[in-house]
């Protein structure tokens, strides 16, 4: 009972003070990337301690051995991520990306049924840039809103839709994102392959997206022919891709089986 009196008390005292947790979207929204990571690895770590030690399915030696040995695993990734951040602290801070863009959206004399596709293309650079998504939701969210507003007020959703969508594709196609970086580290794949790969399939998606909000900004909001556009358009893409795939993949077996002939024995 009294540990429950302060343990509210202590909810509603960290809410005084820090108005930005009083939603779980607000708090992941204003929390700090590096120290997230940080704090993460060593809960991970102290986790992994309790696991094994006391079980004894390993020696404290044991245990600080593999954990050296893991360390110098993620030494690289380690340094491309410092180097992100590092690169993305320069583009937000010293080249003010951020208020280019604000600055173009601002004063960008373009019609009002090309703002979805615009912002979402915005979207896609400042995030690809800075390499974080939730840092372009804060930036471009709070203009989007009166630009819409003030330019074609039935594409404000719209426009939102375009910001988030824009956001997560440019972080997710970033070489500085830290979620890029842990991810190629994790697979244990080439930091820069990992990017190239997974580029492909990200700029496929981003295309088609991008022609349905071309066309929710002509057709003033049609949700439905928009996204069935992109989706019918996404199929046809992906039928010929893998009309072609399996074209190359015949060429290659009756060049093999050719080169090889005890093959089609």
């Amino acid at each position: 009972m009294i540990f429950s009196k302060h343990w509210h008390a202590l909810q509603w005292w960290l809410l005084e003070q820090y108005p930005s947790l009083h939603t779980i979207t607000a708090a992941l929204g204003n929390c700090v990337a590096a120290q997230a990571l940080v704090l993460g690895s060593f809960a991970g770590i102290i986790t992994a301690l309790f696991m094994y030690i006391p079980r004894k399915i390993m020696t404290f030696k044991e245990f600080m051995d593999n954990f050296t040995k893991g360390m110098q695993q993620m030494i690289t990734s380690g340094c491309i991520l410092m180097l992100a951040w590092t690169i993305g602290g320069v583009c937000r801070d010293l080249l003010s990306t951020p208020v280019f863009v604000k600055t173009f959206i601002e004063t960008t004399g373009l019609p009002g049924a090309l703002l979805p596709a615009l912002v979402f293309i915005l979207a896609a650079f400042l995030s690809f840039s800075t390499g974080t998504s939730w840092g372009t939701f804060g930036i471009l969210i709070p203009i989007i809103i009166p630009v819409a507003q003030s330019i074609c007020p039935e594409l404000l959703l719209s426009s939102l839709a375009a910001t988030l969508a824009g956001s997560v594709f440019g972080d997710h196609c970033s070489p500085i994102s830290d979620t890029t970086i842990l991810s190629s580290a994790g697979a244990g794949v080439n930091h820069l392959t990992h990017v190239s790969t997974q580029m492909i399939y990200s700029l496929t998606v981003a295309g088609c997206s991008l022609i349905g909000y071309l066309i929710i900004g002509i057709t003033n909001g049609n949700l439905l022919l928009s996204l069935g556009t992109s989706i019918f358009i996404l199929c046809i893409f992906t039928f010929i891709m893998h009309r072609r795939s399996k074209t190359i993949l015949n060429k290659k077996d009756i060049c093999s089986t050719q080169q090889n002939p005890m093959l089609s024995l």
